[in-house]
């Protein structure tokens, strides 16, 4: 009849009305700072790669950095090994084309996997011919990999002129690569390495560091070796 209720309302209780908004409120809210606390791209402090929160890029990031922390670059230093030098936190190594294949293979995959983290594209199909290699060890892990060639002249970094456009100058110390693992060290590292590629790159001579040049530079390391170099020299292959 018409003054019986049928059980079904129109109108949800009060309390159910105040537990939907306050739900609603709290999703909102929670959205709303995940876009608030970063604007922009970042750099991941442990990876150093460059992403965006948020979008794509992050779950890539998750995905990369954690598949770099699951894959550690190791390094066992064997009698065999040329240790250059050595202090309490660890030893440079130089491994060149007349080191064993397995030495040749493992530099090979720890400079792809270097490029990786540096997002660039991987040489394929590489060995060590003329460039020497150098691996700071330390607990068996690489924090540290540079990899030098001799040269013969490299163009100074200008930011008002073109590579092409600055006169070429002498050059004898190529690096290709000089990567540190990120941390507090990652400056003592790269000091490190350079001065055992500058040592051996030219046998009986020690290059001096207004003839070293670099083939990659980053933002990290050319802010790096600015404060090293008076003049940056860059070269190309």
């Amino acid at each position: 009849s018409l003054g019986q209720s049928t059980g079904v309302t129109s109108n949800p209780p009060k309390s159910q009305k105040t537990k939907a908004l306050r739900d609603i409120t709290r999703s909102t809210q929670q959205f709303l700072d995940a876009g608030q606390k970063v604007m922009g791209s970042i750099r991941c402090k442990t990876c150093q790669m460059v992403y965006t929160p948020g979008t794509e890029d992050d779950l890539l990031h998750t995905k990369f950095c954690g598949r770099q922390h699951a894959r550690p670059l190791t390094f066992a230093i064997a009698k065999d090994h040329r240790i250059i030098s050595e202090d309490d936190d660890g030893a440079i190594v130089m491994i060149d084309r007349g080191n064993k294949t397995a030495d040749l293979k493992k530099v090979a995959f720890i400079r792809a996997e270097v490029e990786r983290l540096q997002r660039q594209a991987p040489a394929t199909d590489w060995t060590l011919t003329h460039e020497k290699a150098f691996l700071y060890i330390s607990q068996k892990k690489v924090i540290g990999f540079a990899l030098a060639e001799q040269i013969d002249k490299a163009r100074p970094v200008d930011a008002d002129q073109e590579a092409e456009e600055v006169p070429s100058v002498k050059a004898v110390c190529g690096m290709i690569h000089l990567w540190a693992s990120p941390s507090g060290r990652a400056g003592t590292v790269r000091k490190a390495l350079l001065t055992a590629a500058r040592e051996q790159v030219l046998y009986g001579y020690s290059v001096p560091l207004e003839q070293v040049a670099y083939l990659h530079m980053g933002d990290d390391l050319r802010k790096w070796a600015a404060s090293v170099h008076q003049k940056l020299l860059c070269y190309r292959h």
